[in-house]
């Protein structure tokens, strides 16, 4: 997944580590990456940018890295995400693969 405005793009993605699953996110401009946060998968549930803010919404979970700012804007994580609106957010994405 991959959101932006003209001078930023942030990704979310995963990585398999020897046990576990890991969402990335990433923050670039230009060339630059900043990875602001690395936890445990299947938390996830959406990215919002709002003017100088990056917003990050997950369930609580294990976060293993979370850096609070990149390339001047704040980023934010809203672990306020009830299971019912994850369960929703993770179908949605399911029905769009297909």
């Amino acid at each position: 997944m991959t959101v932006g405005r003209d001078d930023v793009k942030v990704s979310k993605y995963e990585i398999s580590e020897i046990s576990t699953v890991h969402d990335v996110i990433e923050v670039k401009k230009g060339n630059s990456v900043i990875k602001v946060m690395e936890a445990n998968s299947h938390g996830f549930t959406d990215i919002i940018i709002s003017q100088d803010t990056v917003i990050i919404k997950y369930m609580p979970t294990v976060v293993y890295k979370f850096v609070d700012n990149a390339f001047g804007l704040k980023v934010r994580l809203d672990t306020t995400i009830s299971i019912d609106k994850w369960r929703q957010r993770v179908a949605e994405r399911e029905n769009h693969k297909l």
